[in-house]
């Protein structure tokens, strides 16, 4: 991996998943195809799991946890919030406040949404298996056959 790709990868993590700014922030000159052609490189790939897996873990996230979030917002149920002030020249923090919301329609549907999805819910492919042998019989006659 170059440093170009690795400044990439550094930004694309530090700022959520944004590739099209990473890329821009790395230097690409066409941001928006770079950051998509990064993300498709194994090597990269690689490293963005690498530095990502140890901060899920050290959280203990895992894909139950974030289903669950997700069905509590979508369902509107009451979320917990912290907020702090903090005075960026001393550093001391001047204000610290507890707070509990209900997310706004538009993001409870957006929760639905990626709820469902991960259901399958809304699929608009089906996935079939056939097992054993498939025979195609031809036995439409054609036009010529009739004389």
């Amino acid at each position: 991996m170059t440093p170009k790709q690795r400044f990439f990868a550094d930004e694309y993590i530090a700022n959520k998943g944004n590739a099209t700014d990473a890329a821009r922030k790395a230097g690409y000159k066409v941001p928006t195809a770079s950051g998509k052609e990064n993300l498709q490189k194994p090597p990269i790939q690689k490293y963005i799991k690498s530095r990502t897996e140890p901060i899920l873990e050290e959280l203990k996230v895992t894909g139950d946890e974030v289903i669950r979030e997700i069905a509590s917002i979508a369902f509107g149920r009451v979320q917990e919030g912290y907020s702090k002030k903090t005075n960026l020249m001393t550093n001391e923090v001047e204000l610290e406040m507890r707070y509990e919301h209900t997310a706004d329609t538009e993001n409870r549907l957006k929760a639905l949404e990626i709820l469902g999805r991960h259901l399958q819910l809304f699929t608009d492919k089906s996935e079939v298996q056939i097992s054993g042998t498939v025979t195609f019989v031809d036995d439409v006659p054609l036009e010529d056959d009739d004389d």
